[in-house]
């Protein structure tokens, strides 16, 4: 038997009753953490000349990308592409 459990924060679980049993697997979920991270706000750490930095959101810092970026401004999670958040800028 198998059970998979998703949690908010993109987090996803499986556990195996048989012949695994006591042992679960963490891993990421594309969509739960697409949808964990849509429309939330941040603010922008750092920043490269390429439009491309480090975002602040809640305890984590999450790569992000995005256009008219700079330092301490207040960003907003568009979409997820692979492992970089692509945000737009609030402070405008």
């Amino acid at each position: 038997m198998v059970g998979i459990r998703s949690f908010s924060d993109g987090i996803c679980t499986i556990s195996f009753s048989q012949p695994f049993s006591c042992l679960t697997y963490y891993f990421l979920c594309a969509i739960s953490l697409y949808t964990a991270l849509l429309g939330k706000q941040g603010i922008v750490q750092e920043l490269g000349a390429n439009g491309i930095g480090r975002g602040a959101f809640g305890d984590t810092t999450w790569r992000i990308q995005g256009n008219n970026l700079t330092v301490g401004a207040l960003i907003e999670v568009e979409r997820v592409d692979g492992i970089t958040l692509i945000v737009k800028n609030l402070s405008n």
